[in-house]
């Protein structure tokens, strides 16, 4: 009788160790797809974008595109916990004149994805101390 409760125990420890109880991942499934959004940034406030966000081996890609964005934005990141951490980025990867900060994420809150990072201009002497915020919100 003791080994089968032992046995017992055994199974029902080694099942309830799963190997998607990672602590550094995502689902993305959350997080890929394209959506509408708002983009807020400085003084441009409710500027329609469109968001594609697409997943490969643990990194995300994430495209921004709208009548007043040219050429696309472009993010990079990498998951972890239950949001994604996104790529700083510094030869003018911002629509060819700006830097992309290291303090960027996606999150989702309240049920839309929400992204957020800054832009800093190098040519105007400014450093990522000085970024300008963007936060793009998904429109339900």
């Amino acid at each position: 009788m003791k080994k089968i409760i032992l046995l017992v125990s055994c199974v029902v420890t080694i099942n309830s160790c799963s190997s998607d109880d990672s602590s550094n991942s995502v689902n993305s499934n959350q997080f890929t797809g394209s959506f509408s959004a708002v983009m807020d940034a400085g003084i441009q406030n409710g500027v329609p974008v469109e968001v594609t966000i697409s997943e490969s081996n643990r990194m995300f890609n994430v495209r921004i595109t709208g009548a007043n964005i040219e050429p696309d934005i472009v993010l990079t990141g990498k998951s972890f916990e239950d949001v994604i951490i996104l790529d700083e980025c510094t030869d003018l990867c911002y629509q060819g004149d700006g830097n992309i900060t290291d303090a960027g994420l996606i999150e989702i809150i309240s049920g839309k994805r929400t992204i957020f990072f800054g832009v800093y201009f190098p040519e105007d002497g400014d450093n990522a101390s000085d970024a300008i915020l963007f936060t793009v919100e998904e429109k339900l």
